[in-house]
């Protein structure tokens, strides 16, 4: 059962993604088509990761704490939010036409990000607290790791795909 789940978030990966590339293949800017499918094969190649990582738990027989579990979690719904947001800003927007609305999206993606990258920091120290005082295992600590830093890495391609659609080069503060 445990595979079965891991493996259904991983799909749920691919299919944002695939989401995500059939929106820009309908696209007429061709600036957008520079950038985007890079960071979407990137995302790709986590979520594989993602994946290989649960397989190998799971054969190993390793689980991770219950706190570990949880920021890992929260951290995901974060990931799973900016999901959102980049299809939102991919079906709303053109190079044209940057509504207000798309520029609040724009911005809460770009918060989000910051988050994960506050969360990263701070789930890592949590885990090297929990290690000190023996309520995590140093044995699963790549795996955890592993996992904080792919999602966050996941945030920000995704910014660089929100961001595509009004800047070329994907980035919320390079000039096009």
């Amino acid at each position: 059962n445990k595979k079965l789940v891991k493996t259904a978030v991983c799909l749920n990966i691919y299919s944002n993604c695939d989401i995500l590339l059939k929106k820009q293949r309908k696209e007429k800017n061709m600036r957008v088509r520079k950038t985007t499918p890079a960071d979407l094969e990137r995302i790709g190649d986590h979520a594989k990761n993602f994946l290989e990582i649960s397989e190998e738990l799971i054969e190993k027989g390793l689980e991770l704490s219950k706190s570990a579990k949880d920021e890992v979690a929260f951290m995901a719904s974060k990931v799973e939010r900016m999901f959102d947001l980049a299809i939102e800003i991919f079906e709303e927007t053109d190079e044209t036409n940057v509504s207000t609305e798309v520029t609040a999206k724009l911005t809460e993606l770009s918060a989000i990000e910051s988050e994960t990258d506050k969360l990263k920091k701070d789930y890592i120290s949590n885990h090297f607290s929990r290690l000190a005082i023996g309520n995590c295992i140093a044995d699963h600590s790549p795996y955890y790791m592993s996992i904080i830093t792919r999602l966050e890495r996941v945030g920000d391609h995704l910014v660089n795909v929100g961001y595509s659609i009004v800047n070329p080069v994907g980035s919320e503060t390079d000039e096009a």
